[in-house]
């Protein structure tokens, strides 16, 4: 057997195919699908026998958001493609439909029963009125009021006893007649109701498949054989309307143990073909991406002057005031382990691919469905993040390493932490360090608070000056049973104006950024042990103005 791989465009010549002695339409499955960020590329697989001779085969049933552009054929066995074309093929205009004939009987009847009963019903209204107006009148009749000019007893006893008798049967026939309209609406609204879901069924059970009105897209491929042959046969193809984006899931259990990662894809298609039992391949490449050359620009520069205020690897060992050998709670010392590969991961040009081994069911329904890409655990290292001029409470952040070699995409990520939701943030593996730092919410068992030291402030007159002198004091307190890594910062105020002087007299062993007026200490704090922090810093300038903000 000879392996023919041959991979043709899709814009091609006819005539191949005009000049087809066989044309046979095939039922191929999706075997395989590779999904991009934006789009998909669709692998369908049928085996085939092959007549002697040109032949066309037919892949029908395809997508609507097919590329044509994109289509690509390959075939292995011992016959040649000529060439591959796409057509949509429109449906013919709709065959009366055919019911069996006892149904269409019953609808016509109905159709005849339901007139004759508007027009019963219209009877019955139109006898009710005349009835009730013949009532008005016998009830205003001069001699039954006794305004008549023959008062004698026995003209009057005659006018009430035809009085009485009129209006019992009036008000019988009006009994009926209300009896009788009832009757007649609930038979109507019985018919009216067959009816509807006889026409019901006669839409939906017709002669004409509401799937046949659908335009149905079609690869045609061209072959030649020399002699009948069984083969096999794959085309390919891009479709719009499908994707994948990345969710995460951050667990840790305490502040001992490393964090578990679970990168997982969420994979959705509308693409109106479900993929059923598929092998998927999630691919971070953009097959919609521009590949025209780009143009380098001239490169300027100039000053650029900003004010740094990133907490990000807010603890590193080389400014620790005391050292790491004294705490056993760091994460370094846990090894980043694998737990679970759902994927094999591929590098392509610029672009990672993710093979999945499992496979999965995605219908086209447009909504979300995950798919398990990789587990893996993270070197930890944790540290509290204190803030006390607006939050008495600890934050715990992690740093972790290690997650360069996921090929991580920026995302979403839902954090736990003993077990419990903490809530959402954001990753960003763009970042130029070699590790990330999230944060895994706060934690009562750590507190502070900052006060003001009304015993040290000082409010002094020098000359045309007021110089106020500040100092504050911040307490820390850890009631966990271990030993805890504490990144503080405070900050004094930087003046806008020369004439405003701000000096540091007390870092408190801070370390200060005179640019930003920010102060930071690094603390390792005892189990169920306190320590306190002070700074003071003066502010000078002019006595006959007054400084915006509270001091």
């Amino acid at each position: 057997m000879k392996k023919l791989l041959l991979l043709l465009a899709i814009y091609l010549p006819l005539s191949f195919i005009s000049k087809a002695n066989n044309v046979k339409t095939v039922s191929s499955n999706i075997d395989h699908v590779t999904v991009f960020l934006d789009g998909a590329q669709v692998f369908r697989n049928v085996k085939i026998n092959i007549p002697k001779g040109i032949s066309t085969i037919v892949f029908d049933g395809l997508s609507s958001k097919i590329n044509p552009s994109s289509i690509q054929v390959s075939g292995q066995g011992n016959y040649t493609i000529l060439e591959v074309k796409y057509e949509i093929h429109y449906p013919g205009p709709d065959a009366p439909k055919t019911l069996p004939g006892k149904i269409i009987h019953e609808i016509h009847f109905l159709e005849d029963s339901i007139e004759k009963a508007n027009y019963l019903l219209e009877e019955l209204v139109m006898n009710k009125q005349a009835l009730e107006q013949e009532k008005a009148l016998l009830s205003a009749n001069k001699i039954i009021r006794g305004e008549g000019h023959s008062d004698t007893m026995p003209v009057l006893r005659e006018a009430m006893a035809y009085y009485r008798q009129q209006m019992k049967n009036i008000n019988k026939a009006l009994m009926n007649n209300k009896m009788y309209q009832s009757k007649a609406k609930k038979a109507l609204l019985r018919m009216q109701d067959r009816l509807t879901l006889l026409k019901n069924y006669n839409t939906h059970h017709g002669n004409i498949d509401e799937a046949d009105k659908t335009p149905n897209h079609q690869v045609l491929v061209s072959i030649s054989a020399d002699a009948a042959v069984n083969g096999f046969m794959q085309i390919n193809y891009m479709v719009q309307g499908a994707g994948w984006s990345p969710k995460y899931d951050l667990r840790a259990s305490d502040i001992q143990s490393p964090v578990s990662l679970t990168y997982n894809a969420n994979v959705y298609q509308n693409t109106g073909i479900d993929w059923a039992g598929v092998k998927l391949t999630l691919s971070t490449a953009n097959p919609n991406q521009n590949n025209d050359k780009p143009v380098m620009p001239v490169w300027y520069i100039n000053y650029y002057m900003a004010i740094n205020t990133r907490t990000s690897n807010l603890w590193e060992d080389k400014e620790m005031a005391v050292a790491d050998s004294q705490v056993e709670t760091s994460g370094n010392a846990m090894p980043a382990d694998a737990i679970t590969d759902y994927a094999t991961l591929s590098a392509t040009i610029g672009n990672f691919e993710f093979a999945i081994k499992q496979v999965y069911d995605i219908p086209s329904d447009g909504i979300s469905h995950t798919v398990a890409v990789l587990k893996r655990n993270l070197i930890a290292d944790y540290y509290y993040y204190l803030l006390p001029k607006y939050d008495q409470d600890a934050f715990l952040m992690a740093k972790l390493s290690g997650w360069e070699e996921l090929s991580l995409l920026p995302g979403n990520v839902n954090i736990y932490y003993a077990g419990t939701y903490i809530g959402k943030t954001s990753l960003n593996p763009m970042v130029l360090n070699d590790t990330l730092e999230l944060s895994l919410g706060r934690d009562k068992n750590i507190s502070s608070k900052r006060t003001k030291v009304k015993d040290k402030e000082k409010d002094e007159i020098i000359g045309n000056d007021r110089k106020k002198t500040i100092t504050y004091e911040l307490a820390f307190r850890n009631n966990k049973s271990m030993p805890v890594k504490l990144f503080i910062e405070d900050q004094i105020p930087v003046a806008l104006s020369k004439e405003i002087k701000v000096t540091l007299i007390d870092d408190g062993g801070a370390n200060f950024d005179k640019d930003s007026g920010f102060l930071r200490w690094r603390v390792i704090l005892g189990a169920k042990d306190q320590q306190k922090l002070s700074f003071t810093y003066s502010i000078k300038y002019d006595s006959d103005k007054n400084l915006l903000g509270n001091l």
